[in-house]
């Protein structure tokens, strides 16, 4: 009997998980914590469950708008580029995608991740560069100021 009732809330849960993965696929611009709980009909410890569960495998990720965060869903095929990539690498990456085709300074990006030493914020660059997720670019009109941007757009 305990094993079947384990066997429902396993079902239940991969139930709800495709329904805020689907949810959040509909809704590219990104969804608020109060709107994904009042559209999946589940508690909110089990919705907070599998949030964290999708955000450690990378299918889920926040991102703040206007000072909002908002849960965006992540394509599998995108989220095997990050298997391997640690916390404040997909930090960057996020800030980077976030910018759009204008870019980033590295000091920009280094004073928004609160990074204080230059040579960790090198290596996560070279990092996301060597998987090309990202290029540098140096701009015309000022030549000292290193730009990174995302390369591919087709997630």
């Amino acid at each position: 009997m305990e094993i079947h009732i384990k066997k429902m809330e396993i079902m239940e849960s991969i139930s709800h998980e495709l329904s805020i993965l689907e949810f959040l696929k509909k809704n590219a611009e990104g969804v608020n914590k109060e709107t994904l709980m009042s559209e999946i009909n589940a508690d909110d410890k089990q919705i907070v469950e599998i949030l964290n569960n999708l955000i450690s495998e990378n299918r889920v990720y926040l991102v703040e708008v206007r000072g909002e965060h908002l849960f965006k869903y992540r394509s599998e095929k995108e989220a095997s580029k990050f298997q391997d990539l640690t916390l404040e690498e997909i930090q960057a990456y996020e800030l980077i995608i976030q910018t759009g085709n204008m870019g980033i300074s590295t000091n920009d990006l280094k004073y928004k991740l609160n990074i204080t030493a230059n040579p960790l914020l090198t290596k996560i660059l070279k990092k996301l560069e060597k998987k090309l997720l990202i290029k540098s670019l140096k701009m015309v009109n000022m030549k000292n100021k290193k730009v990174r941007n995302k390369i591919y757009d087709n997630y």
